[in-house]
């Protein structure tokens, strides 16, 4: 039988006599730049991702080697514990204030990373190049996706997002520190509990939420946040959603499954080591430590010279730290006593605490030069920074205080972004460090980057109260800039090294 085709086999060239091409060799991703683009393009996550963590390590690699000061130290000499038998035991870990989580990351971090170098810095700075870049490019944009749907996050806005990140946190990248780790798991945890139909994404919460508990114990209103999130999403969609109960049981049990797996070898440490079943580490001397403290100073810092301490002390409280029966506030309980009888000196405290918590004088977390003696270039440089910190709250806050600014965002989930800012709460209380407000001030990042600005404008000056709204926004701003310039220059002021 013959074929019927107009064309047979016997009519196409044989693939000896195909003339090829030129530039035919080429591969196609060399022969259609547009087309790579467009595959970078589709993937802004994973583009962003990339070129954040290659230049977060540049950044690292730039500022040199660094000794491993204070409390990273304390963090790497814990993570050699869990062999110090000659074996590995997860019981040879101990210690009252910190949680296993993080020194058990950094060995096997160090236990990883050997096979290939050897440079103690290194390794510390590749893996935070890879936690910034993962928080700016990927777990940030994705919670704001979530908080406003209709925002678009595209490699552009990752980039600015991580780029802001570095600019204003690039002293970190140096040190095995606690703070951009936790950050990252309680961003994982919040973006993993929006999928309150899937049990497999709530053991992810809670594995996550746990995780950033147990690494920085500030992140105490976070399982209960998550919680909440969970109960809210299936309020919110009750009558567009049929989730069975058994799936809600399974979701329920896998969210407090994953909490278990990673609190429940904590209290079983503490338990061996110092009685008790506390899951959380070192609630109780670390509470009264950072009560007191937080009394005693508006803001702390770190530095490196033979006096540590930069302290800023808070004279407004001297009246109430010595009235304290023992020497010390003893607890959460004695502490609400506290805000109750003095509501107004506990109101200063924390509006003190807040404006110095997001005052920027330092991007490293260990001082090397004090601000009063920098100068020049340098000393221009971090006081724009400062300025521009400052600025970046006050945008944050009018975005969600003008109308046309929140509408540009609408239609909104703003718990998720609520419950970025409480994760922080537990921390105004403290002898305050900048990165105590680090969720505060991302969330700031991500309410000034996100777009729409251009349509609120347009809105407001279209309309027949620009003129109001003018004049509303300048008022607001010199009231701002009051505040902060009293507050921080009474904390300059207030400076003590120890």
């Amino acid at each position: 039988m013959t074929s019927s085709s107009p064309r047979s086999a016997a009519s196409l060239p044989s693939h000896s006599t195909v003339e090829r091409l030129p530039g035919s060799d080429v591969p196609p991703e060399r022969r259609h730049p547009a087309a790579a683009l467009r595959a970078a393009r589709n993937t802004p996550a994973l583009t962003a991702f990339v070129i954040g963590a290659l230049a977060a390590l540049l950044v690292a690699h730039a500022g040199g080697t660094k000794i491993f000061y204070f409390d990273s130290g304390g963090y790497w000499y814990l993570s050699e514990s869990f062999t110090w038998s000659g074996h590995f035991s997860f019981y040879n870990f101990q210690d009252a204030l910190r949680g296993y989580s993080w020194p058990l990351i950094l060995w096997t971090l160090r236990n990883v990373s050997e096979v290939f170098m050897s440079n103690q810095s290194l390794m510390v700075q590749g893996f935070n190049a890879t936690v910034f870049a993962l928080v700016g490019a990927v777990l940030a944009p994705r919670l704001a996706a979530i908080a406003w749907p209709r925002v678009s996050w595209n490699i552009t806005r990752r980039l600015v997002l991580t780029a802001i990140i570095l600019v204003y946190w690039s002293g970190y990248l140096s040190f095995p520190l606690s703070d951009f780790p936790a950050l990252a798991a309680a961003l994982l945890a919040l973006v993993a509990v929006y999928r309150a139909d899937s049990p497999a994404w709530l053991l992810v919460a809670g594995l996550a939420g746990a995780l950033a508990l147990n690494i920085r114990p500030a992140y105490v209103l976070l399982p209960p946040v998550l919680i909440v999130l969970l109960a809210w999403s299936w309020i919110e969609g009750r009558n567009t959603q049929s989730i069975s109960t058994r799936r809600r049981v399974l979701c329920i049990v896998a969210l407090l499954a994953g909490l278990a797996i990673v609190s429940v070898p904590q209290s079983l440490s503490h338990h061996k080591h110092y009685g008790g079943f506390d899951p959380i580490p070192g609630s109780s001397d670390l509470q009264r430590l950072q009560y007191t403290s937080g009394l005693k100073l508006q803001r702390y810092e770190t530095y490196v010279n033979t006096k540590p301490h930069i302290d800023y002390l808070d004279p407004h409280t001297d009246e109430i730290v010595a009235g304290l029966k023992s020497g010390s506030v003893e607890g959460t309980g004695e502490y609400l006593g506290l805000v109750i009888d003095h509501p107004l000196t506990m109101a200063g405290v924390f509006l003190r605490h807040v404006v110095n918590g997001f005052d920027q004088r330092y991007t490293s977390p260990f001082v090397e030069t004090l601000e009063s003696n920098r100068s020049g270039t340098s000393a221009a440089w971090h006081l724009l920074l400062r300025i521009g910190g400052f600025l970046m709250v006050f945008l944050a806050l009018a975005r969600v205080v003008w109308p046309a600014g929140r509408r540009s965002l609408e239609p909104a989930r703003w718990r998720y972004a609520a419950a970025l800012l409480v994760c922080a709460a537990s921390s105004v209380p403290s002898a305050i460090e900048t990165r105590f407000l680090l969720p505060g001030y991302l969330l700031a990042a991500m309410l000034v980057v996100a777009p729409g600005w251009r349509k609120a404008f347009r809105e407001t000056w279209a309309g027949p109260a620009r003129n109001r709204a003018l004049a509303l926004v300048l008022t607001a701003a010199a009231v701002y800039g009051a505040v902060v310039w009293t507050i921080v220059s009474a904390a300059s002021d207030n400076l003590h090294v120890s």
